[in-house]
């Protein structure tokens, strides 16, 4: 009986940006795999012994110049760990830490893989106007404004005091002391984002898909990651192998 196999790459991940966001990411790609190829992945966890302290700061966007020092050098240890340990590919399932990622890229050899990109080529080409969830970090920095607007698409932000409270969501998501009625308060967000006629909605914090249901206008940026890391350990050609017949 001949078998086929796939030459299959190795992903690494640093996590920890949450956890539980970290855990979802890395069993959505083990469960990707299966279902798209019938083998398990090779994947390598890094995960960054980063505070309490500092996820608050990168939330309210409220970190000093020491506090992003201190960041940056956690993840480029960790890129520089997982790319000595083999990996091929490396992810960050966090949306707020990428502001980093062209200085991460320059001291890592292997491809880092944005999920601000990955997130914008999993919007559909004629939505036009799109709201953004995210940390204030994220909104801040205007990672995925700049992404939208370079895509001819209409970025759309909530109202200051909800940004406020949605990063506090975020950061009880984090530390897994969210409520009900913070569930109820992402979701009518979401639903007056609707109703004013936005094509789109980016889930902008791998936190938030986490409390979030699933619809056909959200934009989940761990989903996204994800399915771009996949295409990614698998781009190598099959391969025809003879093994044991069964």
């Amino acid at each position: 009986m001949h078998h086929f196999f796939m030459k299959i790459q190795t992903l690494g991940i640093v996590g920890g940006l949450g956890p539980d966001a970290t855990a979802s990411f890395y069993v959505d790609v083990v469960n990707a795999m299966l279902k798209r190829h019938g083998s398990m992945p090779s994947i390598m966890i890094q995960s960054v012994p980063i505070s309490l302290y500092l996820c608050e700061q990168i939330i309210h966007n409220h970190w000093s110049r020491a506090d992003k020092a201190a960041v940056y050098e956690l993840l480029r240890d960790a890129c520089q760990a997982l790319e000595a340990a083999g990996a091929d590919y490396i992810t960050i399932p966090c949306n707020s830490v990428h502001l980093f990622i062209d200085e991460l890229r320059m001291d890592c050899n292997i491809p880092i893989i944005s999920i601000i990109d990955a997130t914008q080529a999993a919007i559909r080409k004629t939505a036009k106007k799109v709201a953004i969830l995210a940390t204030r970090t994220t909104i801040q920095t205007e990672m995925y404004q700049k992404s939208l607007l370079k895509n001819n698409m209409i970025p759309i932000l909530v109202d200051d005091a909800t940004q406020t409270q949605l990063a506090e969501i975020v950061l009880k998501v984090v530390e897994n002391v969210h409520t009900t009625a913070d569930i109820h308060f992402v979701q009518k967000i979401i639903q007056n984002l609707i109703k004013k006629g936005c094509d789109a909605i980016i889930l902008g914090c791998t936190e938030l898909p986490l409390i979030v249901e699933s619809h056909e206008a959200i934009i989940n940026s761990l989903v996204a990651l994800r399915q771009v890391s996949v295409q990614s350990l698998t781009q190598p050609v099959m391969e025809r192998a003879r093994l044991f017949a069964v």
